[in-house]
């Protein structure tokens, strides 16, 4: 008897399991947008040069890295953008073969390779989007390649310049790990020297960019479990005592009493939690599992029955997959404790049956489960 209520307590003990710490971890990507270059002027200081240069919309793209931290992110960007000049302005001519005062058609292309380094910072969010707003530091290189007017070329020369930036951006997990993104950027460089046919002028090219991004999630670690986020405890029944049945006295007999020994109940599920996208059996589920086992035993049970499940963070087709894998590793489990595979039943429901109602694309631990059901 005194087994039978210790597996039976071992059964009721709450469970915690470890999920993957979102606060803190390495992401990469790369990005893809449009660019505006704002009109620009170049001026030489030595004739009165000084011309306003428009540009067209260009591609802007790059790649990332960096390390998420509570909050806060800290990335390495790589940008490449490219637009074309469109038409000249003349405020001044100067010593050029330029006409006087007015608007020409130009040719040629401002392309800029900018090296940044990024902080950003959660404004508003929850769990299923969040909105940052960030700054950035770095250097570009600015290329203008042929800048010209008809057959006449100003400038085919590049130089460094410091650069920072403005940003925002709006993000939302599309699960396995993935991150898409939506962002404003303004990208502004100071003033660099740029080499002309009649010597050297002033240009401080800036840039409005929206792109979108798509980021990889890695190298989170696991984090303590929180008492808020643990699963409301599975409590056995108590056993109930021996129901004692008086039958009926007969004339010819003495009064008598049988005893009627009704068998010891089933524990409750036992319950195994897993981390977010993970199909890895901790420590703690391990002991469940090992409890699962012993009682399968103790209680003479002729059958597991354990269901997978997954909660709705991801698409529907891939959680239904997840939770096989999930119900798979317990069943693996469980045969290393001692349980014939032949007498383990698996099913599988994905983001059916929640545990806790969600709705679509919120994460929820107490979702994350597989339940082991004996039989008798």
């Amino acid at each position: 008897m005194r087994k039978f209520l210790l597996t039976a307590l071992l059964a009721s003990t709450p469970i915690s399991a470890a999920i993957a710490d979102d606060e803190n971890h390495f992401y990469g990507g790369f990005e893809l947008g449009l660019s505006h270059s704002p009109s620009s002027d170049l001026v030489r200081a030595g004739d009165g040069l000084n011309l306003s240069a428009d540009k067209n919309w260009g591609p802007v793209g790059g790649l990332y890295f960096g390390k998420k931290t509570g909050k806060n992110r800290f990335e390495l960007e790589y940008l490449l953008r490219r637009v074309q000049f469109s038409n000249i302005d003349v405020l001044n001519a100067g010593a050029t073969s330029l006409a006087s005062t007015g608007r020409y058609q130009a040719g040629g292309s401002q392309k800029t390779s900018s090296f940044m380094f990024n902080m950003w910072r959660t404004l508003a969010g929850s769990e299923d989007w969040s909105f940052l707003g960030g700054i950035g530091a770095g250097l570009s290189h600015v290329t203008l390649d042929r800048f010209r007017n008809g057959r006449n070329e100003l400038v085919n020369t590049a130089d460094w310049a410091p650069a920072l930036q403005a940003m925002a951006q709006l993000v939302k997990p599309i699960g396995a790990g993935l991150e898409a993104g939506l962002g404003y950027r303004y990208h502004h460089n100071f003033s660099s020297d740029f080499k002309t046919n009649l010597g050297t002028a002033d240009y401080s090219p800036s840039h409005h960019e929206v792109f979108a991004r798509i980021s990889w999630r890695f190298g989170g670690k696991p984090a303590a479990p929180k008492a808020a986020a643990a699963p409301t405890p599975v409590v056995a029944p108590a056993p109930r005592k021996p129901a004692i049945t008086a039958v009926a006295p007969r004339p010819d007999k003495p009064l008598t009493r049988a005893i009627v020994m009704e068998p010891m109940p089933l524990p409750t599920p036992y319950i195994v939690f897993f981390d977010f996208d993970k199909v890895d059996i901790t420590a703690p589920a391990a002991q469940i599992i090992a409890d699962a086992a012993h009682g399968f035993k103790e209680f003479k049970a002729i059958e597991i029955q354990a269901s997978g499940h997954a909660d709705r963070s991801g698409p529907a087709k891939y959680n239904g997959a997840l939770a096989q894998k999930r119900v798979e590793a317990v069943r693996d489990a469980l045969v290393r404790a001692g349980v014939p595979a032949d007498k383990i039943k698996l099913s599988s429901h994905g983001e059916d049956k929640m545990r806790v109602s969600t709705k679509d694309g919120t994460r929820e631990s107490q979702n994350r489960r597989v339940e082991i059901k004996l039989v008798r």
